[in-house]
């Protein structure tokens, strides 16, 4: 039997049909002072593909991010991510929203107190401590055999390679089958072997879990691989969206620009 058909609903969520959007972002407006991040950026994440959001350093990409997740206050307009207006919910509300998103920080973000077993536990025992511990192990196993690390159940984040504390990560971030995930920069600072390992995977969990995915990255071979369509953040607006190959076929020297080292 899956494992993962025995974790609880943890939260109450628009059910989503095939190809329905899981996130949208309407005129969404932020300033810091006198400093435009977002200036009426909007975009759309469907039910089961990946979106990648490119834009320079600065650009705002991490802002978004944060905005997406309720870490940080919009000025205006509406994000809704399953449904609810992030904007209107409590903390409570919110809290139990996060369950559904994960979140791939870019430096990995393992307890480096807890072993990789221990990691996978945190989140489970932090939403769901009426499990039983027989299907807790189970979860653990399954979701560290899905990213090809079952044998470092019990190591430490410190016996892992770089790329291995990436996947790791992201089996953290999957233990609570998420219906998004949000990467930020998931191949920054590997080695390109590695970071092939890393798009493949993030195509892996895509297909296996059906998840729909907001990947944040400068890794353009990351974009043509891993993404469905691409969309790109210039002077705070969804400045063009579209697969890559498209993109690559306008004649914009900005979409250009950006597309030009791949």
């Amino acid at each position: 039997m899956n494992a993962l058909a025995n974790i609880p609903d943890t939260t109450t969520v628009l059910q989503n049909g095939p190809g329905s959007a899981l996130l949208e972002v309407i005129e969404v407006y932020k300033a810091f002072g006198s400093l435009k991040v977002l200036d009426g950026f909007s975009m759309k994440l469907f039910s089961g593909e990946n979106v990648a959001i490119v834009g320079k350093s600065g650009s705002g990409k991490s802002v978004l991010l944060k905005c997406i997740i309720g870490l940080l206050p919009y000025d205006s307009g509406i994000i809704r991510v399953l449904g609810q207006d992030v904007s209107q919910l409590d903390q409570r509300q919110l809290d139990r929203l996060r369950t559904e998103i994960g979140f791939l920080f870019q430096g990995s973000a393992l307890y480096d107190s807890m072993t990789v077993r221990e990691n996978l536990q945190f989140p489970l025992r932090r939403h769901m401590d009426k499990m039983q511990n027989q299907v807790e192990e189970e979860l653990i196993r399954e979701t560290l055999a899905s990213v090809g690390l079952e044998h470092t159940i019990d190591l430490w984040p410190e016996e892992l390679s770089g790329g291995m504390q990436r996947r790791i990560a992201l089996a953290r971030t999957l233990i609570l089958r998420p219906q998004i995930i949000l990467y930020d920069e998931p191949t920054t600072g590997l080695d390109p072997i590695t970071s092939r390992e890393i798009i493949e995977l993030i195509l892996d969990i895509q297909k296996q879990y059906g998840t729909a995915s907001l990947i944040i990255t400068h890794d353009m071979q990351c974009v043509r691989l891993a993404s469905d369509r691409m969309v790109i953040l210039h002077e705070g607006k969804n400045y063009a969206t579209g697969s890559y190959g498209d993109l690559k076929k306008r004649n914009d020297p900005i979409i250009q620009a950006f597309l030009e080292t791949s």
